[in-house]
């Protein structure tokens, strides 16, 4: 199975957008990072290698988790990238615990799935552990990837004496690791918002989904009191803020708090404006 990785990267707003190319194995900021070079593509190649495979025309199964939006986007277009190599592929969604019991057996596991994964302990050690070490296989090595050298370094790497030793090993297993192509490590995902300059960035997290202006709007739906946030005579809110993810986290914070509508809005700029369950009126 080839699981299409996209490692966790805390999203910056600054209009210019951050996502970049996905460069090494282990998350940027932890120490003992080998570099995977950068990513080449060779369409002509990729064409060859399928019908000298004897592959051309088959279908393979694309596991994703529809939750996920990056995974609607991205799942489509690995799609159709795959139909351009000479493949079909079938997306199949399913939840976080499906994909779990799917990739417990060989039998059952896709051919391809679509993965957040982030560094649960900030250094190389636990990371390359829990995915690569054989040992996991079918649990927290999805791919059920085995290879005794990599396990040997990952065990002196686990056990070495000193610092320099033990990351010696850990870029002696990540070598071997992308030589083997094991994963295909996507991108460094970011979400860009353009925003009043005031309003502080909302950290980002894979595992859970940004405030939009649909939540307010879902609350509404779900028959919970959203009262007009109004912003005083002869100011205005900038249409991008109104409809940005931090502004509707403003919104959420007031009405939990149970003061919207009271007081002046950081995001106030101009005529007057208001809002109910997330549609705009002037």
């Amino acid at each position: 199975m080839g699981l299409f990785l996209l490692p966790h990267r805390r999203a910056r707003d600054d209009r210019r957008g951050t996502r970049g190319l996905a460069d090494s194995i282990l998350p940027e900021g932890i120490a003992c990072r080998a570099d995977a070079g950068k990513p080449q593509q060779d369409l002509g190649r990729a064409k060859a290698l399928i019908r000298e495979a004897g592959a051309g025309g088959k279908t393979v199964t694309i596991a994703y988790q529809p939750t996920v939006d990056e995974f609607n986007v991205a799942g489509t277009i690995l799609q159709d990238s795959l139909k351009k190599i000479g493949l079909k592929a079938e997306l199949q969604a399913v939840t976080f615990p499906q994909y779990s019991e799917r990739v417990s057996k060989q039998s059952t596991m896709p051919d391809i799935a679509l993965a957040w994964d982030f560094a649960s302990y900030p250094e190389a050690g636990p990371q390359l552990n829990r995915e690569y070490n054989s040992a996991f296989a079918g649990s927290t090595n999805y791919t059920w990837y085995s290879d005794r050298q990599v396990d040997r370094c990952l065990k002196e790497g686990n056990t070495a004496p000193t610092a320099s030793k033990a990351c010696a090993a850990f870029t002696q297993a990540q070598n071997k690791i992308l030589a083997g192509h094991a994963l295909l490590y996507i991108a460094y995902p970011a979400i860009t918002v353009l925003s009043d300059g005031r309003v502080k960035n909302i950290p980002f997290s894979p595992t859970q989904r940004d405030f939009n202006v649909g939540f307010p709007r879902r609350l509404s739906a779900l028959s919970l009191p959203l009262p007009p946030v109004l912003v005083p005579a002869g100011e205005r809110v900038r249409h991008d803020v109104l409809h940005s993810p931090q502004f509707a986290h403003f919104l959420l914070n007031k009405w939990i708090n149970g003061s919207l509508g009271a007081g002046r809005s950081p995001l106030a700029t101009g005529p007057r404006h208001s809002t109910t369950s997330g549609r705009e009126t002037v």
